[in-house]
């Protein structure tokens, strides 16, 4: 029981790919263009789709990050489960995208960092590439589900990692106006999990040598004893909750699961702890923060009068 849940601390509910083709029917009423897989990189998952509302003038853009736990999902599950969200977007004639990253290999001394990276060059291509798509580079923000929401607080956390004197899309700022975050974690130093979901040093105490060499995969390490001496740093690099500055743009998260105890992957994962602990360190550092999560009076599906996409077009057009 508890390998199992172990085994699933990386892992993210994976959503399904869409197949339909009536995906975008209800983009039909809507003035806009929608252009599909459009290449960012050398992966065969560097892409992105990218819906522009009719204008005169340069847009705003949100980039939307999919789920998964970094081993799957698709950037076409946007186009359903986000569905109201573009609508309301492209009312506000505020552009959308979503986009793919490389899945997870547990065996490549990079592991998380390269799914990451990958959504990182999404962002430097588009910028790159705003006049083409219309878009005003000073107004762009960043969300996604569980893996895709924390994608995007890395993004939103970092200092600039525009490459200095590239003149390639490499060379394009990654600083965001804004982010969201729905099921989130608040950190990929998965160690530090133990300090702020009850019960979990518990657990990982249990199936100590199984949770290290997990961790060690989800780095890209084989094992926990090649992980070891670059340990230090590689969490420094993935700690989000470290990241944080008074600089920081304002942040949205929502997490809505219910239960407290660790029993399953998908309340580790995306625990009510994971917001209240970026809402407490994003108040430390004076950054404005929006944060919901399961209460008697979000029971039953129902959700925040504030949603997200308020928030983003709030942000991107103030």
């Amino acid at each position: 029981m508890y390998k199992h849940l172990i085994t699933l601390i990386i892992l993210a509910t994976v959503t399904n790919t869409l197949t339909s083709q009536h995906e975008y029917d209800y983009l039909k009423e809507k003035e806009c263009t929608i252009i599909k897989n459009v290449k960012y990189g050398e992966h065969e998952r560097n892409v992105f789709d990218i819906v522009l509302p009719k204008s005169d003038n340069p847009t705003a853009l949100v980039i939307y990050f999919h789920g998964g736990g970094f081993v799957a999902g698709d950037k076409t599950t946007a186009f359903q489960y986000r569905a109201d969200d573009i609508e309301y977007f492209m009312d506000n004639n505020i552009a959308f995208a979503t986009a793919n990253y490389r899945f997870l290999n547990g065996h490549d001394s990079i592991g998380v960092k390269a799914c990451i990276n990958d959504a990182v060059n999404a962002l430097k291509y588009i910028r790159y590439n705003a006049e083409k798509y219309n878009i005003n580079k000073d107004r762009i923000g960043c969300y996604g589900h569980s893996a895709g929401a924390g994608i995007s607080l890395y993004i939103a956390f970092n200092d600039d990692l525009a490459i200095i004197n590239d003149n390639t899309h490499l060379g394009e700022s990654t600083l965001i106006k804004c982010a969201g975050a729905l099921d989130t974690q608040a950190t990929y130093d998965v160690f530090r999990w133990k300090e702020f979901i009850p019960c979990f040093r518990f657990l990982v105490f249990i199936a100590r040598r199984y949770f290290f060499n997990s961790a060690a995969n989800f780095y890209g390490y084989p094992s926990y004893k090649a992980f070891k001496p670059h340990k230090e740093e590689i969490l420094k690099s993935v700690d989000l909750l470290n990241m944080i500055t008074p600089n920081s743009p304002p942040i949205y998260v929502m997490n809505m699961v219910k239960g407290r105890f660790p029993r399953n992957a998908n309340i580790v994962q995306h625990h009510v702890a994971h917001a209240k602990i970026l809402s407490k360190e994003l108040t430390k550092h004076n950054v404005e923060n929006h944060i919901f999560t399961y209460s008697i009076k979000y029971k039953n599906g129902r959700k925040p009068e504030y949603s997200i996409s308020k928030f983003m077009v709030e942000k991107l057009t103030e």
